[in-house]
């Protein structure tokens, strides 16, 4: 009865390890079915990403591809390069003034104010060309406008530099004495003329046409024997002595010309010319007199006669005598 007892207890005990140590499996053969089987657990929700899609980005080009200023001298060209259709344009030039295309049916010249579209300034497609002429100011200096291309509703600016340039033009220098330089004996006299252009202040002119320094010996009757009427001054004109320059008025130009009568003891050497021959100067003609140095008898004189031609340039555009003269 004892072992009987002692093998129950043994058994109840293996039971309950046996249910302690499987848990819940051991609980769950226990229920019956149609019990509530929920164990209170909650599962997560699974995320789904949308495929992600790039829109493509559409770049407007601009109407105006570019737009650059050139000036020779006081002229200035613009260029536009645009993109799509012709339209409507204008160049501000910076001086109160503007060039624009013209509305269809209402062309005319490029100095009317407009030109006709599409390429009436000359351009190749897709480019439009303006041309200008600033008035140069009245002391010849460097000055700097902004201007301004519009086309189809865009602008742009771009400042440049203006320098007006002149071209300055002498025909042959003529030369003559006024008096006669030697003894009655004598009827000629015996010359060296020189002629030289300069930067005052320097050597020589900066300029694209240097002009070289030139000397001219000669001789000259001026005491003939028959005498009809006064023989001086006869003026003859120095071979090649002409010259061309293009010029700013910061080179400071000066014409030198001198002159040496030559004797067999002591040549007579005269005073040098120098003439300002700064473009604003204009046009004009000179007489230049100059007499005779180390002599206290002021008996023998010289003149050169000069003949200066000054204008404006104005590339591709037609030009006029500087001041008017």
């Amino acid at each position: 009865m004892q072992r009987c007892v002692r093998n129950g207890l043994t058994a109840g005990l293996l039971t309950v390890l046996l249910v302690a140590a499987t848990g819940a499996p051991a609980l769950a053969m226990r229920i019956s079915p149609g019990e509530d089987t929920d164990t209170g657990t909650i599962e997560s929700p699974t995320t789904t990403t949308p495929p992600t899609t790039t829109t493509p980005t559409t770049t407007t080009p601009h109407a105006i591809e570019s737009f650059s200023v050139s000036t020779d001298s006081v002229v200035a060209t613009a260029t536009l390069r645009y993109n799509g259709d012709p339209g409507p344009a204008t160049v501000l030039w910076g001086d109160g003034t503007s060039t624009s295309t013209c509305p269809a049916g209402q062309e005319g010249p490029i100095h009317s104010g407009c030109f006709a579209t599409p390429f009436g300034g000359g351009g190749a497609p897709g480019t439009l060309t303006f041309t200008h002429r600033y008035a140069a100011p009245s002391d010849g200096a460097t000055f700097t406008v902004d201007v301004t291309g519009q086309f189809n509703g865009e602008s742009q600016t771009v400042a440049v530099g203006v320098t007006p340039r002149y071209k300055m033009t002498v025909p042959d220098i003529e030369f003559s004495p006024l008096d006669h330089c030697d003894t009655a004996l004598e009827q000629e006299t015996e010359w060296t003329v020189s002629r030289s252009l300069y930067n005052r202040g320097t050597d020589t002119v900066p300029s694209t046409h240097p002009v070289p320094e030139r000397n001219w010996s000669f001789d000259r009757v001026t005491n003939p024997n028959v005498v009809i009427g006064d023989a001086l001054p006869h003026f003859e004109a120095l071979p090649d002595s002409g010259f061309s320059v293009e010029l700013t008025v910061s080179d400071r130009p000066v014409l030198r010309l001198g002159a040496i009568e030559h004797d067999p003891v002591l040549d007579d050497v005269f005073s040098e010319i120098d003439e300002d021959m700064n473009p604003l100067l204009g046009s004009r003609s000179l007489s230049l007199p100059t007499y005779q140095l180390f002599t206290n008898t002021d008996i023998c004189h010289v003149e050169f006669r000069v003949d200066v031609d000054v204008r404006l340039l104005e590339p591709r555009v037609d030009s006029g005598p500087v001041l008017g003269l």
